[in-house]
């Protein structure tokens, strides 16, 4: 939980929203902790290989998509 704080205080000194969705999107997708603990030893690796490269390219996308969105409607 210790992400959201960083994200509000971030946001309040000016970084884009579009920034602030791919660090949280990256985070929840590819924690470390959570590849670690959880995903290999119930998956697998050739699964959690499979889902990492699947998912590379997403935080970018919600990214772009959530700042075109906040630009249109917060203009």
């Amino acid at each position: 939980m210790i992400h959201f704080p960083i994200v509000a205080s971030l946001f309040k000194v000016g970084v884009g929203v579009g920034a602030l969705i791919s660090y949280l999107t990256a985070w929840s997708l590819f924690g470390l902790q959570r590849i670690i603990m959880r995903d290999i030893p119930f998956l697998g690796i050739e699964i959690v290989t499979g889902r990492i490269a699947a998912s590379f390219f997403f935080p970018v996308l919600a990214g772009s998509l959530g700042e075109l969105t906040w630009a249109r409607f917060h203009a």
